[in-house]
C-alpha cells in the first residue's frame, strides 16, 4: 500500500505542475481562435508554447494561495515561540494581502502572454493599466469572483459529500453481500462520482477562463486612458 501510495503521489506531482499550466494557455488561446471567427485547433501547441512564461507568473504571486499563507502560519505556530510568533503570523497576512490583490490586477497577464506574445513583466504591466482603466467593469469582476467562490464551495461540498456516500453505500451493500463485492461497487460507484464531479468542475472551469478571455480581448479593443493620439 505504501508503495502503490508513493507512486501515484510521484504521478500526480509532474501532473499538478504541468497539466494546468498547459490547460490554462490551451483554453485562453483557443477562446481568442474561437472570437476571431479562426479554426479552434492547437490547444496542445498553445499550452506548451506559453507554458514556462504562464508558470512564471504563477510564481511570481505564490503568496497569494491561501493555501500557502495557511501553511506558513501553521508552522510559525507549530515551530516559533514567543511574541514573534504573532509578529510573523501578522506578517503573511498582511504579505499574503498585498500578493492577492496584485495577483487581482495581474488577472490579465496570462492572456497578454498567449494573445499578444508579451514578456512576463510587460503583460503583468499591462493587466494593471487594463484593470484600473477599466474601473467600470468591476460589476464583472465581482461576477467573476462569485463564480469561483461558487466553484470553490462546490469543491469543498464534494470533498464532504463523496466518500461519505461511498462509505454508506459500501455499508448497505454489506448487509447482504460479500464484503469484497460491496467494497469492488462502492469502489466502481465512487470513481464515476469523481469523473462527474472533475467534468463539471472542468466546465466551470473553462467558462471562467474563456469569459476572462474575451473581456480581456473586448477591453484591449478600447483606446487606452493615457492614449491622447493615435
Amino acid at each position: 500500500l505504501f508503495i502503490a501510495i508513493t507512486a501515484i503521489l510521484l504521478i500526480l506531482f509532474p501532473l499538478e505542475l504541468f497539466v494546468p499550466t498547459i490547460a490554462t494557455g490551451s483554453v485562453i488561446g483557443l477562446a481568442a481562435k474561437a472570437k476571431r471567427k479562426e479554426e479552434v485547433k492547437g490547444g496542445l501547441i498553445l499550452g506548451l508554447y506559453n507554458f514556462f512564461p504562464i508558470l512564471e507568473v504563477h510564481g511570481l504571486f505564490v503568496l497569494s494561495s491561501a493555501t500557502t499563507a495557511i501553511t506558513a502560519i501553521s508552522m510559525v505556530l507549530r515551530y516559533v515561540e514567543g511574541d514573534i510568533r504573532y509578529f510573523t503570523i501578522g506578517l503573511i497576512t498582511v504579505l499574503w494581502l498585498i500578493a492577492t490583490l496584485f495577483r487581482f490586477l495581474a488577472s490579465f497577464s496570462e492572456e497578454a502572454i498567449v494573445i499578444r506574445k508579451l514578456g512576463i513583466f510587460a503583460a503583468v504591466g499591462h493587466s494593471f493599466k487594463l484593470i484600473i482603466s477599466n474601473v467600470n467593469h468591476i460589476m464583472f469582476l465581482l461576477l467573476l469572483l462569485f463564480v469561483i467562490s461558487l466553484r470553490i464551495l462546490i469543491n469543498t461540498i464534494v470533498v464532504l459529500l463523496i466518500p461519505a456516500l461511498i462509505i454508506g453505500i459500501a455499508l448497505l451493500l454489506a448487509l447482504f453481500l460479500s464484503p469484497g463485492l460491496s467494497y469492488v461497487i462502492a469502489g466502481v460507484m465512487g470513481i464515476l462520482l469523481m469523473l462527474a464531479a472533475s467534468y463539471f468542475f472542468a466546465y466551470l472551469h473553462v467558462f471562467k477562463q474563456t469569459v476572462w478571455t474575451l473581456t480581456y480581448m473586448e477591453l484591449s479593443s478600447k483606446k487606452e486612458l493615457d492614449v491622447i493620439e493615435g
